[in-house]
């Protein structure tokens, strides 16, 4: 490999397979080498929290990788999605079909409960109507789509208004402040209050 111009750094080889990024408390991570070896794979680095080299690990997970990367590259937008299990059958056929125009995020929730797969894909805008075809091809494989695109939470993915989160709002924003016009169901409930 050559040696980097000054100023610059020097490129690093590129690591093969499926990087992982897990944060944990420190005796759960002893296990981690021997649970990586027994899967073909390796422990390519590890810090303490506060001792990390650049970036710290919060900022390769949940949305802060799309934020990351649309900042260093333009033309690129991203969805939210909770993905159908078994979510390889998801996953093979939206990458199948948008190749390199779809980049993976992938992050492990629970709902309910459950373990499930939740995934912040990256995706080379190309309009409106590649977007909307991927979103619906998403659908029909099963994902619950999250559209960050929309005005108003409920439009974004709910698609009905959630008491709760009116009742949170109502708790910490009684004055209804923080983000105007994005909470139908906040607004819902102001045309049917009394106005003074």
């Amino acid at each position: 490999m050559r040696p980097a111009p000054p100023g610059r750094r020097a490129a690093r080889p590129r690591a093969r397979g499926t990087p992982l990024a897990a944060a944990g408390r420190a005796e759960s991570l002893e296990l981690l080498p021997g649970w990586l070896q027994a899967r073909g794979g390796c422990l390519r680095w590890q810090a303490p929290q506060g001792e990390s080299r650049g970036l710290p690990l919060r900022e390769l997970s949940w949305n802060h990788t799309t934020l990351h990367w649309r900042a260093q590259q333009q033309g690129w937008t991203y969805l939210q999605m909770l993905l159908p299990q078994p979510e390889a059958p998801c996953l093979a056929a939206l990458s199948e079909r948008w190749g390199d125009d779809l980049l993976w995020h992938l992050e492990a929730v629970r709902q309910q409960g459950r373990a499930r797969l939740a995934a912040l894909p990256l995706l080379r805008w190309q309009g409106e109507a590649p977007l909307a075809a991927l979103m619906q091809q998403a659908r029909q494989l099963g994902a619950v789509i999250f559209n960050p695109h929309a005005i108003t939470v409920e439009d974004g993915g709910l698609g009905a208004i959630d008491a709760d989160q009116v009742a949170a709002k109502a708790a910490y924003d009684p004055g209804g402040l923080l983000n105007p016009g994005k909470l139908r169901g906040w607004l819902e409930r102001q045309r049917q209050q009394p106005q003074p």
